[in-house]
């Protein structure tokens, strides 16, 4: 069956409006209990949401506004893509798996630091992290340990500095 218009549906679609949101609904039982709800939000300029709740859309686990810009634990995304993690940490993982090994780029927030991960063969190529140890700047420059490299490769710190060595 189809339900529309009702908050106890007898079928697995269900389609009613309520303070003018229009709202569809998955789930296994009557009870909201395991139900998705996906439909427009009336009050934030009938942005699409998908949440785990009907009568909060407010606080939907996607968004995507009437503008394009799509939020992934944000109601308010004004990018393109914005992205919030849930404690201390948001992950963007963009990755290809092959026999349980990872390739591809990996990006982390969190409150004390933030990385960008490039891996292949499950192994991390590249590490860059705001802790401060590298930093790449508009003219091309790189630096470690400094924010601001004066040349094309800038280091700083209070012990050696650099190293080269050969492995026999």
């Amino acid at each position: 069956n189809v339900g529309i218009g009702t908050t106890t549906p007898q079928s697995l679609l269900t389609v009613y409006k309520t303070s003018d949101d229009a709202l569809i609904s998955f789930g296994d039982d009557q009870s909201n209990t395991g139900h998705w709800f996906m439909g427009t939000d009336y009050i934030d300029s009938n942005s699409f949401k998908i949440a785990t709740t009907s009568t909060q859309l407010g606080v939907a686990e996607v968004t995507i506004t009437k503008s394009g810009n799509v939020g992934i634990g944000t109601t308010a995304p004004t990018e393109d893509l914005a992205v919030y993690g849930g404690t201390d940490t948001s992950i963007i993982d963009v990755l290809q798996a092959s026999n349980g090994t990872r390739y591809g780029i990996r990006l982390r927030a969190g409150s004390t630091q933030s990385q960008l991960y490039m891996a292949a063969n499950g192994t991390n190529k590249i590490l860059l992290q705001t802790g401060g140890d590298s930093y790449f700047n508009s003219t091309g420059n790189v630096g470690i340990g400094t924010t601001g490299p004066g040349a094309k490769l800038d280091s700083l710190a209070t012990t050696e500095q650099l190293r080269l060595s050969h492995d026999s």
